[in-house]
């Protein structure tokens, strides 16, 4: 079982630089990914940029692509397979090339390794299911990416990876990558910390602290000196966090199978002595994407030892989610909400405040966000609110791309997507931060609409001219039958701004007080032609 954990940690570590032979012409660009991987690890002997005046956070989206297979005749998934995508955002692409190179190259590798690994096994999940269809359990090779620092300093991404090829139990593991924005090299454990010695003796204590029923191996001394050692440094999956170095032990790397995976943070608070002073530089706030069930340590009372932090959702029998269940240490919250997802992102404030942001997946792609204080009060985890808005998908500039999500980084500003239904029903954008309590504000008047859409007019209509930087009203105009008008912006609540073929804008005034829409009394589809909503 352990060379199969030791294969297993060998994979995932060379999903991101293994060359692979696919007619797509990955082979080529691997290949020169791994030459320029080598190069530029190699600058991590040498002094790399330390920014110590104003650490800004990155802009990054993520998204995990599926794909499966269904079978009709015995109405059962034969077998499901997903890889992540991600991206760095905005003016971040300009300013970190080669970061961003990198990452567009580890995507191309995942997609045609997890493919790889999918069709590899489809064949014989086929065969499975007709020979055992009632207790048949879907293949799976899945695998997602979770953002856990994200700075001038550092980007660490967590893998999170399961999968199941038939037999008594499937795989999971937890796989860090941490890499030098302003050069793409991957950050080695050593140039972060300058004591290995003390670093693996803090890590024996906080697996005996928080992990002491996991039935550690006999020869886990060993196995920890081993793993710690230069020469098998790759083998340790590891994030650098913004308070400190987590450590992720899967099964089968220091306990059995049934222990699952242990978690360890060694916070910089009380070890500053031992790590790089570049890495202790963080910024004030800052957001961290968390999975769900695998505990995540945080000190919220600051009394000098972490909270272990849990997020849980229970599913009913139709494999919907019907609560959000945190649990803090020994406490343990219920907190009822239905969705098909459950996506954590643990907020850290300036005024040491923190927060849960759990973002739920409801029936026609509708998204709730959920807030929590955690660590304030008599309760550990408090509710403060749902509000029916999620965090900001960005559509691909090519048809083929995936749909990325950006990833709640920085609690000062954030962009939250809404549905709305003025004139059609459109997603809308604004601008948000987080207020002192917690809570997602905003300044933005009106929605922007994420994807225009062009209306024909069909009739004659008279509507205000409008600036939307100022909010002023200007004089009525007249827009005339046949001219072509774009849906560009909506106060989601009786008016809808229009974008005219002249590039002034006006805003018309709805009545939706009863079906259909009107306009001074005219439906709005004998006004326009192109209206669409949704259901």
């Amino acid at each position: 079982m352990k060379k199969l954990a030791i294969l297993l940690s060998t994979f995932i570590l060379g999903c991101s630089l293994m060359a692979c032979n696919d007619a797509s012409g990955i082979t080529e660009q691997t290949t020169e990914f791994m030459t320029e991987s080598t190069q530029i690890d190699e600058m991590n002997s040498q002094q790399l940029p330390d920014q110590t005046e104003n650490n800004e956070i990155l802009s990054l989206a993520t998204c995990t692509i599926k794909n499966y297979e269904y079978s009709e005749e015995y109405d059962k998934i034969i077998a499901n397979v997903s890889y992540p995508s991600f991206s760095l955002q905005g003016e971040w692409q300009e300013k970190h090339l080669a970061l961003n190179k990198i990452l567009n190259t580890i995507n191309a590798v995942k997609k045609t390794k997890q493919l790889e690994e999918y069709h590899s096994f489809l064949q014989q999940a086929k065969e499975d299911l007709s020979e055992n269809p009632d207790s048949f359990y879907p293949y799976e090779f899945n695998e997602s990416v979770l953002v856990r620092r994200a700075d001038q300093n550092s980007l660490s991404l967590l893998f999170s990876g399961s999968s199941y090829a038939g037999g008594a139990h499937g795989d999971y593991y937890l796989w860090g990558e941490n890499y030098e924005p302003s050069t793409g090299a991957r950050i080695k454990l050593r140039s972060v910390v300058s004591d290995m010695e003390v670093l693996k003796k803090q890590v024996e204590e906080q697996l005996d602290h928080y992990w002491s029923d996991a039935g550690f191996y006999d020869d886990l001394d060993h196995l920890l000196a081993d793993r710690f050692d230069s020469d098998n440094e790759d083998d340790l999956s590891w994030t650098i966090d913004y308070n400190g170095l987590t450590f992720y032990f899967n099964p089968y790397d220091i306990a059995p199978n049934a222990s699952g995976i242990q978690i360890v943070t060694i916070p910089f608070t009380g070890n500053e002595d031992i790590f790089q002073e570049k890495y202790l530089n963080v910024p004030k706030e800052y957001g961290i994407q968390l999975t769900c069930v695998d505990p995540f340590f945080y000190d919220l009372d600051e009394d000098g030892e972490a909270e272990k932090i849990s997020i849980y959702g229970e599913k009913n029998e139709y494999g919907y989610y019907v609560n959000h269940k945190i649990c803090v240490n020994d406490e343990e919250y219920d907190f009822e909400m239905e969705g098909f997802s459950v996506e954590p992102t643990f907020i850290h404030k300036e005024d040491g405040g923190s927060y849960l942001y759990i973002q739920t997946l409801s029936d026609n792609d509708y998204r709730l966000l959920s807030i929590y204080r955690l660590g304030k009060g008599a309760k550990m985890a408090e509710k403060l609110e749902t509000i029916g808005a999620g965090y900001e998908s960005i559509i691909p500039e090519e048809e083929e791309g995936p749909y990325l999500q950006m990833a709640l980084l920085d609690p000062k500003s954030f962009v939250l997507e809404t549905p709305t239904d003025i004139l059609s029903t459109r997603s809308g954008i604004k601008h948000y931060y987080m207020d002192e309590n917690g809570l997602p504000l905003t300044d933005d008047p009106i929605y922007h609409m994420k994807e225009g859409i062009t209306f024909t007019v069909k009739r004659d209509f008279d509507a205000e001219l409008f600036d939307l930087e100022s909010g002023s009203v200007g004089e009525q105009v007249k827009v005339g039958e046949g001219s072509k008008v774009v849906y560009y912006a909506t106060d989601n609540v009786e008016y809808g701004f229009l974008l005219l073929e002249d590039d002034r804008i006006v805003r018309v005034k709805v009545n939706r007080s009863e079906w259909p829409i009107t306009i001074k009394g005219v439906e709005i589809e004998d006004i326009f032609d192109g209206i669409v909503f949704a259901g």
